[in-house]
């Protein structure tokens, strides 16, 4: 996917006081192509152009380093290890987390302004380059969970 929207939550947890905010996204997959994941609260419409600006509902970036190619010696460098019977992990360098952290008020700022309920929206940006021309935006964006948290 290009983009992703959440579903609405609510903003009542986030108008308390805290120091920081962070945005996290947990298995991040980086077996696709690299790219920048840009963060808006409340922008649906949101795309590649947008400006990074908070008045367009913009917290911040995250950029994944993919690892579309393998670049080992053996050939068997980059394949998944075999599964071990009581092993849950998962490969080590296939999933990541991200984490973005807002300006220190702004999430605060624009959740005041959101009414009871925000949601956030977030848009994978390809580099425009000629090598990434085979690549699509809708194919690089793929994670298992999202958190916003908050620091005392």
């Amino acid at each position: 996917m290009a983009t992703w929207d959440s579903q609405p939550f609510s903003t009542q947890p986030l108008r308390a006081g805290y120091r920081r905010a962070d945005v996290e996204l947990q298995g991040v997959d980086q077996a696709v192509p690299s790219y920048e994941g840009r963060l808006f609260l409340n922008r649906a419409e949101a795309d590649r152009e947008t400006a990074l600006a908070a008045e367009e509902g913009y917290l911040g970036s995250f950029h994944v380093f993919g690892k579309v190619f393998c670049w080992g010696e053996d050939e068997r460098h980059c394949e998944q290890p075999d599964e071990r019977e009581f092993d849950r992990r998962r490969y080590p360098n296939r999933y990541a987390k991200a984490r973005v952290r807002t300006i220190d008020g702004l999430l605060r700022e624009l959740v005041s302004k959101s009414g009871d309920q925000a949601t956030l929206h977030i848009v994978a940006v390809l580099p425009e380059r000629e090598d990434y021309a085979q690549y699509k935006a809708e194919d690089v964006l793929r994670f298992e969970r999202l958190s916003i948290v908050t620091y005392a």
